[in-house]
């Protein structure tokens, strides 16, 4: 039961993603929102994302005839291969894996901190969501986005 239960949430974290992701939205926000989602459910957002195109509004009437209830079914099957598609599409299918671009040790010489703590964690969040905003971005752009972001708070 417990793992049913994760499923469902895991499928409604999909849910605040329905205009953005069913009705199309802006790239560089969507890949970094998305992103971050996938991060965190990992390989259950396949599973997830069907549970969520499931629960997508519909016009299935139970009184209805199957072939109607069908046509519905259709639509949702289809929601679920455009999303899916898309988040194939963006790589991010498995983003979970990829590796951040910079390191703690990195950050702490940006940030000339003498040892970690929580501003490194603070900011390899943000470094992790610039790398899914700028997918193509190097190691050393992410650390100049760092470089110009510390600028502008000195």
């Amino acid at each position: 039961m417990d793992e049913q239960r994760r499923l469902y949430l895991y499928a409604a974290l999909f849910l605040p993603f329905r205009k953005t992701l069913y009705e199309g939205g802006k790239a560089r926000k969507l890949n970094c929102k998305l992103g971050l989602l996938l991060r965190e459910i990992k390989g259950f957002w396949r599973v997830a994302l069907m549970v969520s195109a499931l629960l997508y509004p519909s016009d299935i009437n139970h009184a209805e005839d199957i072939s109607k209830n069908n046509i519905q079914l259709d639509k949702k099957r289809k929601v679920f291969e455009m999303v899916k598609n898309a988040i194939v599409g963006l790589g991010l299918e498995e983003v979970w894996e990829v590796k951040p671009l910079v390191n703690g040790k990195d950050i702490m010489n940006v940030l000339q901190l003498k040892s970690g703590g929580p501003v490194v964690k603070v900011w390899q969040q943000k470094l992790i969501q610039w790398q899914l905003a700028h997918p193509s971005g190097t190691a050393e752009d992410c650390l100049d986005w760092m470089r110009q972001k510390r600028a502008k708070r000195s």
